[in-house]
């Protein structure tokens, strides 16, 4: 499994520099690529419901009571949340403001989000996608050239696109269920 620096270190391969051994590494522009890892991961994971990246949880109740009159039950937002991505009983009226989540639901409500991971948990096309994504961001601070500016988003697109396929791929769509009007269409009367 992929480690950060791993992931950095592919960056840094890509751009033709030399890689590190230590994320504290005195080297400036080092600590700006670190920097720059650190603010696309979250951001990245936020793209898609990935597959390594969903949780489950149900959300608990806050004791602090609704900002507005509009919302009658408040709840902790899940600390490591990035992106909300279904829930149960289904609700599309909330609002989630700082650490806490407003809506009209009432106990026990179901989330499935996206949530921080650790790139060790991180399958290959993703970190891939990382370490092109971060060779992208990083292509001026260490090449000064938009020539490679453009080659590495272009590339971190492309494998956006692919990591995308392969994460859903993961799971299975749900089967259509029979009926008769997909009965008749697909084998008679229509």
């Amino acid at each position: 499994m992929p480690t950060k620096i791993q992931i950095i270190n592919n960056a840094l391969i890509r751009l033709g520099e030399p890689a590190i051994d230590s994320l504290t590494n005195p080297n400036n522009i080092i600590q700006g690529v670190v920097s720059i890892y650190d603010m696309i991961i979250e951001d990245s994971l936020a793209v898609h419901p990935w597959k390594f990246a969903l949780k489950t949880a149900t959300l608990t109740e806050s004791p602090e009571d609704p900002i507005t009159d509009n919302y009658s039950y408040t709840y902790n937002k899940p600390a490591d949340l990035i992106q909300p991505w279904r829930n149960h009983p289904l609700s599309l009226d909330y609002k989630i403001q700082g650490n806490l989540i407003y809506s009209n639901i009432n106990a026990p409500w179901k989330w499935m989000y996206v949530a921080h991971t650790e790139p060790a948990f991180f399958p290959e096309y993703f970190a891939l996608y990382i370490s092109f994504r971060l060779a992208s961001e990083a292509a001026m601070l260490l090449t000064q050239t938009m020539d490679q500016v453009s080659l590495w988003e272009s590339k971190a697109e492309k494998q956006l696109m692919k990591a995308q396929n392969r994460d859903a791929t993961m799971q299975p769509n749900d089967a259509i269920q029979n009926n008769d009007y997909w009965a008749d269409h697909f084998y008679g009367a229509i």
